[in-house]
């Protein structure tokens, strides 16, 4: 296995450890940055604990990981809630298992199947994410997020 991805899911399964059974799911949204694009998977983790989220510049990790255990319990036991967040979830797990689009495809096609790299100094993807200075980030993260 790739030793960056074996950390990474050292990471991710830490922040399962932390959380109520019914949400572990969540710590495979927090480590995959489609919950940027996910519907309702922003203001899922903004409803967690609000003041986090907006100390946090919006940062989901940051809100699961300082969440108070009592409050994760608390919303671990909401249904309404957990419906919320098992539809995200649902989302990631059907995104990431989506078929490569008809365009995607012909340039996969066209490169012989080879990998496209894309490189910038910066990619804009969310606010709290700050790898960006201006527009070009913006623009770099646009492509990397609608790839």
């Amino acid at each position: 296995m790739d030793p960056v991805f074996a950390a990474l899911r050292v990471d991710v399964e830490r922040s399962r450890r932390r959380l109520p059974a019914d949400l572990a799911g969540l710590a495979d949204v927090v480590w995959n940055l489609a919950w940027v694009w996910i519907r309702g998977a922003a203001a899922l983790f903004r409803d967690i604990d609000a003041g986090i989220w907006e100390a946090s510049g919006h940062n989901p990790r940051a809100v699961l990981d300082r969440s108070r255990p009592s409050r994760l319990a608390e919303l671990a036991a909401d249904p309404e809630f957990l419906a919320r967040a098992h539809a995200v979830e649902a989302r990631l797990r059907a995104y990431l298992a989506s078929p490569v689009s008809e365009p995607g495809e012909r340039f996969r096609e066209r490169c012989g199947g080879r990998p496209v790299a894309y490189f910038s100094a910066e990619f804009g993807i969310h606010e709290s994410l700050p790898i960006y200075a201006g527009g070009l980030g913006v623009l770099a993260g646009d492509h990397l997020k609608s790839a």
